[in-house]
């Protein structure tokens, strides 16, 4: 594949070459991921592409995160220790606390560490100069830092479009009177570009009121913060939402970002090192192997979300068992996530189901036997009202008939696609995303390079 300005290769193992001169100016790139499993993950992804094209990309990460003071996980991309101290010093407990740290010190320590660089850069060469900073959407506590240090800033949304979506409609919302000034679900949603979409699928809807109070306004302060930013960088692709793109804007009120799809970003060869506090159960992938191709049902409430309550953990317990499928139930090794699970549990599903404190998500989502997932947004929310009826009937419906098999075509068609390379983050979407659009410095540097027949 060619690079869009002048055909030179830019990606794959044969093909890369070496920026020289004053192109290599201004190549470094600080990424800034949310302190979760599952946020750090494809930042490291997009840190390794970025690598392959030439950049030298540093992930900045809390030093309470596992692994954020060890040796690289590649040797293209640097680490950066941010020295912010236990993540709930002071702050509460569970995500309130964790986003109270990460508020309250993590900004000093980012302006540190950029302001290290760029006076490194001036003294030291070119290599040290930072192009950008990419930040994760719900680390928006860096925005401003980089606004200060007058380095651009793209934004990185690490899911689907589709849950961006309903974050950037809280205004929309409130103005409609779907939610109230707490983000409290006031009548049915109406969102055109989710036709489907319930208050179910508000993401702040989690834990009791205080709880919900509480995340509402993270994802406010989120939001504003974002809406500063010119181009938000998201992990997925067209083929996987071909209709949001194209859809007009919720409000009218600019600045608005740009969305740029990038994804998938995977691992796909590469080695797949597990990065942070928990540690994944090895024996998860010969398990899944012993279980027939499309069998196997996947629970998972990822890295961030607090306890679901033991109500909900016994009738998720139940309604699994209840449907007679193998399962796969990935659920933190710690009281206040499994309490709540009926007695003998274990015992009574061997075999058929396994409970794991957590699970190599992106090894064993790559084998066959996945036939049906319940992620965080069916977990934290649905939970709480679905019976063992209605379980057994959304397991059948993905699992069974021609609804199911129709969208187990469609899944197994984006999966051939990403597998053979089809959609796998191009040259020319990376350098687009961060080499034009986010440094003025380097569009005008590259300019230069092209006219002068380099």
């Amino acid at each position: 594949m060619r690079n869009a300005f002048n055909g030179r290769t830019l990606d794959g193992h044969h093909g890369r070459r070496r920026l020289r001169g004053a192109e290599a100016r201004g190549r470094a790139v600080i990424l800034v991921p949310f302190p979760a499993q599952g946020h750090v993950t494809p930042m490291l992804h997009l840190a390794r592409a970025l690598a392959r094209r030439g950049f030298a990309p540093t992930l900045a990460l809390p030093d309470f995160f596992q692994g954020a003071a060890a040796p690289p996980l590649d040797p293209a991309v640097a680490l950066a220790p941010l020295a912010t101290g236990p993540p709930h010093g002071g702050g509460g407990e569970g995500f309130a606390g964790l986003v109270a740290a990460m508020e309250a010190r993590a900004p000093a320590q980012l302006e540190r560490l950029l302001l290290l660089r760029r006076g490194a850069g001036a003294g030291a060469g070119a290599g040290e100069e930072v192009a950008c900073v990419v930040v994760d959407v719900l680390a928006s506590w860096a925005v401003p830092v980089a606004a200060r240090c007058g380095v651009p800033a793209a934004g990185f949304w690490p899911a689907m479009l589709a849950s961006y979506r309903i974050v950037s409609a809280i205004p929309e919302l409130l103005r409609k009177g779907f939610i109230s000034d707490c983000g409290t679900p006031l009548q049915e949603l109406h969102l055109p570009f989710l036709p489907k979409a319930t208050a179910d699928d508000l993401p702040w809807l989690v834990g009791n009121s205080t709880s919900r109070k509480l995340r509402f306004a993270f994802w406010c302060r989120t939001l504003r913060r974002a809406q500063t930013l010119r181009h938000i960088l998201v992990n997925s692709f067209d083929e996987a939402e071909p209709r949001t793109h194209d859809l007009p804007e919720l409000t009218t009120s600019p600045p608005r970002p740009r969305i740029l799809p990038i994804g998938p970003l995977t691992a796909h060869n590469e080695a797949r090192p597990n990065y942070g506090p928990y540690q994944p159960d090895p024996t998860c992938v010969d398990w899944l192997d012993s279980k027939p191709a499309g069998s196997v049902i996947y629970v998972s409430f990822g890295s961030w979300v607090g306890p679901i309550g033991p109500d909900r953990v016994d009738a998720l317990a139940r309604g699994l068992d209840s449907t007679g499928r193998p399962f796969l139930w990935a659920l933190k090794p710690e009281p206040a996530w499994r309490t709540g699970l009926p007695a003998r549990f274990e015992e009574r599903v061997a075999g058929r189901g396994k409970l794991v404190g957590w699970a190599p998500q992106e090894e064993v989502l790559g084998t066959p036997p996945w036939a049906a997932i319940l992620r965080t947004a069916v977990g934290t929310q649905r939970v709480r009202t679905m019976d063992l009826g209605e379980l057994r009937g959304c397991v059948e419906k993905v699992m069974g008939g021609r609804e199911g098999e129709e969208m187990q075509r469609r899944v197994d068609e984006l999966r051939r696609e990403v597998l053979q390379g089809k959609l796998v983050l191009e040259p020319r979407t990376i350098s687009n995303c961060l080499w034009i659009q986010l440094s003025e410095r380097l569009v005008c540097e590259t300019k230069q390079l092209l006219y002068s027949g380099y």
